[in-house]
């Protein structure tokens, strides 16, 4: 991913991808000018990947009135008890309602400081910075020569795959530094995290030839554009895509296999615009655990927990530098019964008297390494406007050119969501289930069903139900959407009568008890003399 900054510079995070075994990682990447190192979030990655993947979408749409449905009845003419009154079987008329973005930004622009572009020399080779980031060691080197550079990193233990010096002897002759990581000693490959440059340089250049020397056959590679216009490769082709087989939205993959031959018809040096548009405002920040500092160690980790920092792939590592795990638990374990205990006596139960944890040493590591990260990469997607998304294939014998990027404000937007719309014709000769429907991409129609025309005795029949005419009673049929049975069956009448007569009978009882009250007032009345 690539930041244009306003003042010339670049920022650079890269997402490292690795199968092999913890001690050999070590990655090498060269560099127009040293850069300032920083360590970066996966979140950045992931949730721009979903905002702004390519998606094919489907929309309904129908034109104009389709002929109705007819009443059907028995055989007898009565009809049929209906439930479900006001259900409607016609398909929804709006299209696809998928998890989209809103694409607004905000316009305002972070500034960078200078660089300090001072080296020591250590055996020929120019070290500008070394130390430790995140979980690597990283080194910033220049030499004249790759043999100086790869006498360095043997020598201080860095694993480079042979094969590798002409392609950074091409570098090292033009001037380029060379970031060099590997992993810290305390640190697995499952920890491996995002890497942020900082460059004091303007445009963006993709280094893959030295990728060559251990890739896989059609390496994908998804390159993200921050800034405040559209971005193109200079030197490579631009993938041209239209859309227009259906393919795209019925078989699954269809959209990577195909890109892939398109790239490779083009001599396989070409990228496909996947988006161009508004920055999407996607979350990455976390909330700061600075207020939880010194509350208990209960307070501590379930806030830790309820804030998100549990997910983060840097949390296994961070946390167990400052937790003493219990005889026979796991860190998942201890941590989720701190999670949610309640006082000092529950936090001493969770560690069965052999744990411990440090909770204001693990807010205050995960507040460092994880969540001032995410805000440098919130800042950073908030103040660029506009963002641009390539996507291309590589095999390592097409990776023989370094693709540049320029920004070319005249192109205008690439939208990532494609819509094919299937469309019913309705007409007079068509019930809607049976009416004629075509899918229409990119203006262009193709039949997906020519449609059965409609037979009002045949639709019945398949209800096994007939048409009123057809019907061998003369009484006339009950019409219209009642949600009662108008004529029912005969067997259903009994029980209305016995629940008529039930209710005239308990009517019946309570005046004959009210007459036979008064009555006995009345005597009453007589008996004491009352006027």
């Amino acid at each position: 991913m690539y930041a244009l900054e306003d003042d010339g510079s670049l920022t650079m995070s890269v997402r490292l991808t690795y199968l092999g075994s913890d001690p050999d990682f070590a990655w090498l990447l060269p560099l127009p000018a040293p850069p300032e190192l920083s360590v970066g979030s996966d979140a950045l990655f992931t949730q721009l990947r979903g905002a702004t993947a390519p998606l094919f979408a489907t929309a309904a749409r129908i034109d104009g009135t389709c002929r109705q449905e007819p009443s059907c009845v028995r055989p007898d003419g009565s009809t049929p008890l209906s439930f479900g009154c006001g259900a409607s079987s016609a398909p929804p008329s709006t299209g696809w309602m998928g998890p989209y973005v809103d694409a607004g930004a905000r316009p305002d622009v972070g500034q960078v400081g200078g660089w300090d572009a001072g080296a020591r020399s250590d055996g020929g080779v120019d070290v500008f910075s070394e130390g430790q980031v995140g979980p690597y060691e990283t080194a910033v080197l220049g030499a004249a020569t790759a043999v100086e550079v790869l006498a360095w990193l043997d020598a201080h233990g860095y694993q480079v795959p042979s094969g590798s010096e002409d392609t950074l002897d091409a570098y090292a002759r033009t001037g380029h530094v060379f970031v060099a990581l590997r992993l810290a000693t305390d640190a697995t490959t499952s920890q491996i995290a995002p890497i942020v440059m900082h460059i004091p340089v303007e445009a963006p250049c993709l280094p893959l030839t030295l990728t060559a020397i251990s890739t896989v056959p059609d390496l994908p590679i998804t390159a993200w554009f921050l800034g405040r216009a559209r971005v193109v490769p200079t030197n490579y082709s631009v993938l041209q895509s239209e859309y227009a087989s259906s393919s795209y939205w019925d078989v699954p993959g269809f959209y990577a296999s195909q890109t892939t031959r398109d790239i490779d018809a083009l001599g396989g040096q070409a990228f496909a615009t996947e988006y161009a548009g508004p920055t999407p405002r996607v979350p990455v920040e976390l909330g700061s655990l600075a207020d939880v500092l010194g509350m208990p160690a209960a307070d501590i980790v379930l806030a830790i927990f309820a804030r998100g920092y549990g997910s983060d792939p840097a949390f296994a590592r961070i946390a167990a530098g400052f937790t003493t795990l219990p005889r026979g638990r796991t860190l998942a374990v201890y941590l989720s019964c701190l999670s949610v205990a309640r006082d000092e006596v529950d936090v001493t139960s969770c560690g069965a008297g052999t744990g411990s944890i440090d909770a204001d040493g693990l807010a205050a590591a995960l507040e460092r390494e994880v969540a001032e990260p995410r805000r440098r990469a919130q800042a950073m997607i908030d103040s660029h406007p506009y963002l641009t998304r390539m996507f291309t294939t590589m095999s390592a014998a097409e990776m023989t050119l370094d693709p540049e990027f320029r920004v070319d404000d005249a192109l205008g937007d690439v939208a990532a969501v494609h819509t094919a719309t299937t469309i019913t014709r309705c007409d007079s000769l068509h019930y809607l289930r049976g009416a004629p429907m075509v899918r229409e991409i990119a203006g262009v129609s193709s039949v997906v069903s020519s449609g059965t025309i409609a037979d009002d005795s045949a639709y019945c029949h398949s209800l096994g139900l007939v048409l009123p005419s057809e019907a061998t009673s003369s009484r006339p049929p009950s019409r219209g959407c009642l949600c009662a049975a108008n004529r029912a069956p005969a067997r259903y009448w009994w029980l209305v009568g016995t629940l008529a007569l039930v209710g005239w009978l308990r009517a019946r009882l309570r005046s004959r008890a009210r007459l036979e009250h008064a009555r006995n007032a009345a005597r009453a009345d007589r008996s004491t003399g009352a006027p």
